[in-house]
């Protein structure tokens, strides 16, 4: 008997035909359409009226189209309360097994889309994450390339020089050496990220150059 009835899902809301109810309570579909006639006048709205039951139609084996009713599970109650007998009691609770089947259906439907839609923010979430993480990484390298060193460093490289110097000409050696090692013209191309490899190097070098006087006096 399950088997025997479909509820749909009509433009969100569950719903069975008129023709259905007739079929399986032994009615005339004529008489079923009468009896839902009566209740919309009784409802008397049509904004509420379509909560119960939706105006549709159908084509029968010769194509003619007919008239008939979609009934949500509040107007499938609403018709059906007057139905007795224990047939008839015996497809209430078949209907509304099958009206709460096909709720549970929708609503595991409606879950499993709401965790694919998370699931998708959340990827996108992160490739823009990795993506403004990768930008702001280059931006700042960018920036520290294009950060050149202050008129104070550059003061202090040439001091630096200047005290481990022997004679004017080992400053110009240094100096020279020192931006050729950073691939520089001029201390305004050294990018000041490399302010501490600068410093090192000049002290390394000229501790090279002292011993190798020294060595070179004896």
């Amino acid at each position: 008997m399950n088997n025997l009835i479909s509820v749909k899902n009509q433009e969100g809301q569950l719903v069975v035909t008129s023709r259905q109810v007739a079929e399986h309570f032994d009615k005339r579909h004529a008489d079923v359409l009468d009896k839902i006639d009566f209740l919309l006048s009784q409802i008397n709205s049509t904004e509420k009226s379509v909560q119960y039951f939706i105006p549709s139609e159908y084509k029968d084996t010769s194509g003619k189209t007919n008239k008939e009713h979609l009934l949500t599970r509040d107007g499938f109650t609403l018709l059906a309360m007057g139905f007795t007998g224990t047939k008839a009691l015996e497809w209430k609770l078949k209907y509304i097994e099958a009206f709460n089947r096909m709720e549970k259906q929708l609503q595991a439907h409606a879950v499993n889309r709401l965790e694919n839609v998370a699931n998708d923010l959340r990827s996108q979430f992160k490739l823009l994450q990795d993506e403004i993480e990768t930008k702001v990484s280059a931006m700042a390298e960018q920036a520290n390339e294009n950060h050149r060193p202050s008129h104070r460093t550059k003061l202090n490289w040439n001091n630096i020089i200047k005290h481990y110097a022997v004679c004017k000409g080992d400053e110009e050696m240094l100096k020279q050496a020192t931006l050729d090692q950073f691939n520089a013209s001029k201390w305004e191309d050294v990018p000041y990220s490399k302010k501490s490899e600068v410093l090192q190097y000049i002290r390394t070098l000229a501790q090279e150059l002292k011993m190798f006087i020294q060595e070179s006096l004896y």
